[in-house]
């Protein structure tokens, strides 16, 4: 199930990038700062999945026919094991659950390869740091390197760091290049990007949250421009500024918050800068919300991913062995020594426990005789009950294997037509 549950978390993280996008414009149209629509994109990524594993029970479910069933927390095969089985029949030859075992390895791997990675990049920094040197520029005390910068270095102290260039340049360039990155620090940046870097331990093997984070320092240096332009207000200088350290391509400490960001982010900040704000912004800020709530709603609404043995209906009780395991009668269609595959539950409705009967407290298990045809239905003609505590269930049990849907059984390589006896559990 690992395999189908890495499927429902990029879906998920889909989902949230419309939110992303959609909060954002709101934000940004509201004159608001735009981080947060990517915050809640992150966050909303993880932790509606996280819900959906912690309380299965607020969410639908969605069957994964290609599973193998489980019982008990263990890998079943897919032949008849029950008391009643007339032989042994061979496990299909391939299912999604047989790549659990290399799908947790492989997450674990890439978690542990980033971790390595982000920890070599903080090593070299601080190796790197230590050649650095302090310096007065305009009356702040700043790092002055060789090459890298302008950024923030550093969680618990963070420091300005300036490239060696970067004095040369004119008095108002080098006041707006301190400005920004004093901006960072006044809005704790790097706490917020090194919480980004975080997330992305938790699932590395997921592009879209990899998207969702590298939206995330845009909106950062987007919020960072605007703070500095609403004290300064001088965009043509600022702009020309962002163009002069984007040609630079200064090396950055890793995860760092800086002026110069990749060039690919500058044509997006000059635009937001120099673009005024429509008169109708705040109709667009209300869409692009409503937007934003739908999607979180979607997300919200989408099943999770289930094993076919999940019964669709808290309240009716299939057990395990009514649900995975189906006995094949003399009378099969097709022989029971040629089969290669058995039919498996998929799906149900809900069991309909009768309410006299279960308000008397009784219950019982019913035996119901079906062909599955090969396309993994109980023939109408062929549905019929052969045990039964009490006539009041039969016509419950027969409508359950009437809409149920079945893996159909296999044998040569090709659907055929099986007989089995299907036993539905009634307990109180």
């Amino acid at each position: 199930m690992i395999a189908a549950w890495m499927v429902y978390c990029v879906a998920i993280a889909v989902v949230f990038v419309v939110v992303g996008e959609a909060l954002e414009r709101a934000l940004h149209l509201a004159g608001r700062a735009t981080r947060w629509a990517w915050v809640a994109a992150l966050a909303g990524s993880y932790l509606v999945p996280a819900a959906a594993w912690l309380r299965p029970g607020a969410f639908g479910a969605l069957p994964i026919p290609l599973a193998r069933p489980v019982v008990a927390g263990r890998q079943a095969t897919a032949g008849p094991i029950d008391p009643l089985q007339r032989g042994a029949v061979p496990a299909p030859p391939f299912s999604l659950g047989d790549l659990d075992a290399t799908l947790a390895w492989a997450w674990r791997l890439s978690s542990a390869a980033l971790l390595l990675s982000l920890g070599a990049a903080a090593l070299r920094l601080a190796a790197v740091r230590r050649g650095w040197r302090n310096a007065t520029v305009d009356g702040r005390a700043v790092l002055v390197s060789d090459n890298v910068g302008p950024a923030v270095a550093g969680l618990w102290r963070p420091r300005v760091v300036l490239p060696d260039w970067a004095l040369q340049l004119g008095e108002r360039e080098r006041r707006l290049m301190l400005a920004h990155e004093d901006e960072h620090i006044r809005a704790r940046d790097p706490w917020l990007l090194a919480g980004a870097a975080a997330a992305l331990l938790l699932a590395p093997w997921n592009p879209l949250v990899w998207w969702q984070v590298r939206r995330l320092r845009l909106a950062v240096e987007m919020d960072c421009d605007a703070r500095v332009l609403a004290r300064d207000g001088d965009a043509p200088a600022y702009g020309e500024l962002l163009l002069r350290v984007g040609q630079r391509r200064a090396r950055l400490p890793l995860g760092a918050p800086a002026l110069g960001e990749p060039v690919s982010f500058l044509g997006r900040r000059i635009r937001r800068m120099v673009t005024a704000l429509p008169r109708w912004r705040w109709a667009g800020a209300a869409a692009g919300g409503l937007i934003a709530v739908a999607a979180v709603i979607a997300a919200c609404e989408a099943p999770r991913p289930v094993g076919p043995q999940a019964p669709s209906d808290p309240s009716a009780v299939v057990e395990p062995l009514a649900v995975l395991w189906k006995v094949p009668v003399q009378d099969a269609p097709t022989p029971a020594s040629l089969m290669d595959e058995w039919p498996a539950f998929l799906s149900g409705p809900p069991l309909q426990y009768p309410n006299l009967l279960r308000q008397a407290g009784i219950q019982g298990r019913v035996v119901v005789h079906a062909i599955i045809d090969t396309a993994g239905r109980a023939e109408p003609w062929s549905v019929h009950v052969i045990e039964s505590p009490h006539p009041g269930f039969d016509q419950a049990a027969r409508n359950f294997v009437l809409e149920a849907q079945f893996r159909p059984g296999r044998m040569r390589a090709r659907d055929v037509r099986v007989s089995i006896k299907f036993p539905v559990n009634f307990r109180t």
